[in-house]
């Protein structure tokens, strides 16, 4: 398998903060992300179905839970306050 530069920025590791690449996986014709962290290792794979591009793994390594509006933001009540 082979580390690709990214002509994207890859944000560092949401668990871990270290630097992550970006690698080709050819048996699966798949694309991946790993932290550079061996005592982290979290990695994010593309799917098949997903069309199994760069660009797609990219973007789910990137997204964190701020990019997405959270409880506060939203009109849906906890389930423990529903009456």
């Amino acid at each position: 398998m082979t580390k690709y530069a990214s002509r994207f920025e890859l944000k560092l590791c949401p668990f871990c903060g270290s630097s992550a690449f970006l690698q080709k996986i050819p048996d699966w014709e798949q694309w991946r992300v790993i932290c550079s962290n061996n005592e982290c290792a979290a990695t994010v794979y593309s799917r098949y179905a997903e069309g199994h591009g760069a660009e797609k793994v990219i973007e789910k390594w990137n997204r964190r839970v701020e990019d997405h509006a959270s409880c506060a933001d939203c009109n849906s009540q906890m389930p423990s306050q529903r009456l």
